[in-house]
């Protein structure tokens, strides 16, 4: 349930800006999708996405979602696959990389997370939480000085990341270099 909850906010958000716009059969499972993966029903959630992308096969939002969904669920491989998609339908997607970043961390994959980080950051060099994320990939990594700047750039692009990160001990040296 921890995984779910680090995707839901932004298939939530992703849903509703789709959702609103459209009306059709393959946006009401999409939306279906949504309040499934925002409950916890995650299997429920990706037979609605599922059934979408039936109905939509090149739609973004769907693989998107069902992306986030399976990576919630444990489902590396699968996860990549859908964001490997949403990459190639839409390679300036920046959220896609960030989702594909965290499926790599789970994977071990800390320099591909960091590739993928990296892509998000030149796509949109001002939103503070991929560096965030980038600055977690690297701190479990074990290369906490890079790590440390990451933290300091989020924090100055987003002053209310800085409680989060002071609370969990970022920006010092006496922090655990792998997840938990």
């Amino acid at each position: 349930m921890r995984n779910s909850l680090k995707y839901s906010a932004a298939v939530i958000i992703l849903c509703l800006v789709a959702t609103a716009a459209l009306g059709d059969e393959a946006t009401n499972f999409c939306s279906s999708g949504c309040t499934k993966f925002a409950t916890g029903d995650l299997n429920g959630a990706i037979a609605d996405y599922n059934k979408a992308i039936e109905l939509r096969p090149d739609w973004i939002v769907a693989y998107y979602n069902r992306g986030a969904a399976k990576a919630a669920s444990g489902d590396s491989d699968g996860a990549l696959a859908d964001i490997n998609k949403v990459i190639k339908l839409n390679p300036n997607y920046a959220d896609a990389y960030q989702v594909r970043a965290r499926v790599k961390l789970q994977k071990d994959d800390f320099d591909g997370a960091i590739t993928d980080c990296n892509i998000s950051i030149k796509l949109n060099p001002e939103n503070a939480s991929y560096y965030y994320s980038r600055g977690l990939v690297k701190r479990d990594k074990g290369d906490l000085d890079n790590s440390k700047a990451d933290f300091q750039r989020a924090i100055k692009l987003d002053p209310k990341l800085r409680e989060r990160i002071d609370s969990k001990g970022y920006l010092t040296n006496n922090i655990s270099s792998k997840r938990k």
